[in-house]
């Protein structure tokens, strides 16, 4: 399904996803889609085999004043798309942030102990389909539940570049 916002345009390698742009954020060049404001790159960057390259890539697609906002998973299950190259804790990828420009606005942490729990168990293959509907449980549960700096599902981080005038 397409989300409908204007002047929105998507990016994605998967010619099924109908994206805007058939395009791979690690090789190809993006300068045909022009300079965006904001960036959103959810669940992707695990995805990526050269991370470095794709984020150089959003830095330049985005400029000097955009906002990134980019999620990673943590402790989730391995999964294709087309393939699974990583997970970082959070000293990790704000390093390697960082060392790509970056600067960290805000970041947050989500999911907890329980839900990682239930996502390994409930999504491995042995389970998948005979458990799969408690994790609609474990989605209302967690609503409940602090999320944990120690455990988390994932991360979620604003970010700008360095010599950017957005939020200083």
């Amino acid at each position: 399904e397409k989300f409908v916002y204007k002047n929105k345009v998507t990016l994605d390698i998967d010619s099924k996803l109908s994206p805007d742009y058939l395009k791979d954020i690690t090789s190809d060049h993006l300068n045909d889609i022009g300079k965006k404001n904001c960036i959103f790159c959810l669940e992707v960057l695990e995805h990526v085999n050269d991370i470095n390259s794709a984020l150089m890539n959003m830095r330049n697609l985005g400029g000097n004043d955009s906002l990134f906002i980019f999620s990673i998973p943590f402790c989730f299950h391995i999964h294709g798309d087309p393939e699974d190259y990583r997970r970082y804790t959070i000293h990790g990828f704000k390093n390697l942030l960082e060392c790509n420009d970056y600067i960290l606005i805000e970041h947050v942490f989500f999911g907890s102990y329980i839900s990682c729990a239930f996502d390994l168990i409930l999504l491995s293959p042995a389970f998948r389909y005979i458990l799969f509907p408690l994790r609609f449980i474990t989605s209302f549960v967690n609503h409940f539940l602090p999320s944990s700096i120690n455990c988390p599902s994932g991360y979620l981080f604003v970010l700008k570049l360095k010599n950017s005038k957005v939020l200083s």
